[in-house]
């Protein structure tokens, strides 16, 4: 959307989030659960931006398609119990080579306590990105 002025960007009918996005430099791993077959499949993943809307995330070798649910497990510093926030699959994308996949997830069923501290937590790692300034 690089044609709209910033404004318009903003306001625009083609910008569907609610909230600002902000990038994670350098990303952050954390471990997934993929709740889409009757096991649960766990991987790392690479958290890419985020917002208090949802998660964009990279990883390798699991292909997951839209509508799948998946679980999110933090463990923040100082915190005994790890943070988990689930969300649904929006859209995946192959990304670069063979088994390297890009996903935006939203979230879904999360208590605004939990996105809070899970935002205080992302927000020491990021910047904000330039496209939703």
């Amino acid at each position: 959307m690089d044609f709209l002025p910033h404004f318009a960007r903003e306001h625009s009918p083609f910008n569907r989030r609610r909230s600002k996005r902000f990038t994670l430099s350098p990303p952050v791993e954390c471990a997934c659960i993929f709740k889409e077959a009757s096991q649960p499949v766990k991987i790392s993943v690479f958290l890419v931006n985020f917002s208090k809307g949802g998660i964009y995330m990279l990883f390798t070798g699991h292909k997951v398609i839209p509508g799948t649910i998946v679980e999110f497990v933090f463990k923040i510093p100082n915190e005994e119990a790890p943070l988990c926030v689930s969300g649904r699959v929006l859209r995946t994308k192959i990304a670069g080579p063979v088994s390297h996949y890009e996903s935006g997830i939203e979230f879904e069923n999360v208590k605004q306590e939990k996105i809070d501290r899970l935002t205080a937590y992302l927000s020491k790692k990021a910047l904000p990105d330039k496209e939703s300034e």
